[in-house]
Order: structure tokens, then C-alpha cells, then sequence
């Protein structure tokens, strides 16, 4: 290891007495990862590609290898791609990581070893085997079959064009699709948490929503509707298209509930020591 100057792209390596001794039960890992350094101590590889700047801060560049992350999880690409691979089902499989505002998903693009006449119950076969082997944060929020995968002159696979295509075919989705009065309401509320705009099959947890988020969706959905909300029943139902059905079932309830009225705020200026 050599250290490098101002403005030098480089490795981050931590080092000190606040250094983990390597990773639990991967004795590969921690070779790879973990070095020795003076004083008895290690030091760590990040892996993550970054420069000094002038005024002492560091300006994070990317990453080394494929690592990413969602949904506040760090996930590698590798390992799920040959999670993929080790499907009969399988015959060939690339991973991508597709942005929609601030928010990532993993999509998983795959051909069939055979042709099936169901590719949703498929796809979904292909899920729960995932969910079986992998975190659930590291399964793909969405797969993709094609014929074959695009190639490159080099003959690799075209990452590029697998990206375009799931671009497109989103926004085909989107024309094809139209709400209801109901769903484009629960839209409205969704983008006030989402940095993009959602669509009515679009599924809360994988556009990265978490139990803080879902409270606050429960809370502009009463308001919107100025009706009582459980939230479990929106947790069960993930998408635009369900919560809004699961709203028109509770709006025709005859034991429907307003919304809870808000608890006002104190005024610490009234108060005193």
C-alpha cells in the first residue's frame, strides 16, 4: 500500500485500535479485506474509490467492485447473479441496480432453460427459491424474461441496453395503465414520500418504503380520506392499485371510523422553570 496526494483518486483504508478483527465464520473475506499493520493492529479495505480534497474533506468517487446500496443495506451484485445462475430454471442472468429518484431496486434480467406458458408464476418460483438462499433486501424487487440478453461487440453482456429496456418498458406501463379518482389520490400521497413518481402496481417496500415511511403514508391517507386507516391493512397491501381498493372497502363499512383528530402542539413558551 502507498498513500497518495491531494486530489489522487485512491482506496479508503481504515486504520486504528477501532478495527473489527476480520468477518464472522469467512475466513476468505477477511483475508481479502483485513491486513496487518504496524503496532500489532489491521487495517481495513473499504472499498470505496475516493480523493482528498483540498480542505481535508474526502469525496467519495464510487466503489471498487460491484457493492451498492438499498434500502440502507450494502449488497453485492456478484453473489445474486450466481444465486440466479444456480437455478435449473435458469439459463443465463444479468443483475442491474435501477434509480428512480432517490430511491434503488434491484432488477434481475433472465433467460429460460425451457419455455414456460405461465412466466409470472415463473418468476415468482424463481423469488421464493431467492428468498430461501439470499437477505431478502438483496432478492430482486423485479425480474425481467427475455428471449436472450443483448450483446456487446465484445460479445459481454450489453448492461446498457438491459437498463434502456426496463426504462422503456416502465414507461409502457405508465401509458397503458390509467387510475382511478381513488388511486390517483393514493398516488398524491405517495409522492409526498417518494422522490418520483409512483405508479398503481408499483410495490411500497421495494421503491424502498420502511415501517417509518408507512406511518407517514398512514397518516396522508386519513387526512386525504378522513377516514381511520389500520396500518397493517396498508403493510398487507403494498401497491397503489390494492391500498386504494382496501380505502373504497373501508369508505362502504358501516363500522368505518373517522380519522383520529390531530394532538395539538404545546407551546414550550407557556411553560416555565
Amino acid at each position: 500500500m502507498q498513500g497518495v496526494g491531494v486530489g489522487v483518486p485512491g482506496e479508503l483504508i481504515i486504520y486504528g485500535h477501532g478495527v473489527a478483527q476480520g468477518y464472522v465464520c469467512d475466513p476468505a473475506r477477511t483475508a481479502a479485506a483485513f491486513l496487518p499493520a504496524p503496532g500489532g493492529l489491521r487495517c481495513y479495505r473499504t472499498g470505496d474509490h475516493v480523493r482528498w480534497l483540498p480542505d481535508g474533506r474526502l469525496d467519495f468517487i464510487g466503489r471498487l467492485d460491484d457493492q451498492i446500496k438499498v434500502r440502507g443495506f450494502r449488497v453485492e451484485l456478484g453473489p445474486i447473479q450466481a444465486a440466479l445462475q444456480s437455478i435449473e430454471a435458469v439459463r443465463e442472468s444479468a443483475v442491474l441496480v435501477v434509480s428512480a429518484g432517490q430511491q434503488r431496486r434491484i432488477v434481475a434480467f433472465i433467460t429460460l432453460a425451457a419455455p414456460t406458458e405461465n412466466e409470472n408464476e415463473q418468476c415468482n418460483a424463481i423469488k421464493q427459491h431467492l428468498l430461501r438462499i439470499l437477505p431478502s433486501y438483496a432478492v430482486p424487487g423485479k425480474f425481467n424474461i427475455l428471449k436472450r440478453l443483448p450483446r456487446n461487440k465484445h460479445g459481454k453482456i450489453d448492461r446498457g441496453s438491459l437498463l434502456q429496456h426496463e426504462l422503456h418498458s416502465k414507461q409502457e406501463v405508465n401509458n397503458t395503465q390509467e387510475m382511478s379518482d381513488i388511486e390517483r389520490r393514493v398516488a398524491r400521497c405517495w409522492n409526498q414520500i417518494f422522490d418520483t413518481h409512483a405508479n398503481r402496481r408499483d410495490n411500497f417496500v421495494e421503491m424502498g418504503g420502511h415501517s417509518l415511511s408507512l406511518t407517514r403514508l398512514t397518516g396522508l391517507l386519513r387526512n386525504e380520506f378522513n377516514i381511520h386507516i389500520p396500518l397493517h391493512g396498508l403493510w398487507t397491501r403494498p401497491t397503489i392499485e390494492q391500498q386504494a381498493a382496501y380505502i373504497v372497502i373501508l369508505q362502504g363499512s358501516p363500522r368505518a371510523l373517522p380519522a383520529p383528530a390531530p394532538i395539538p402542539r404545546l407551546n414550550r413558551n407557556n411553560f416555565h422553570h
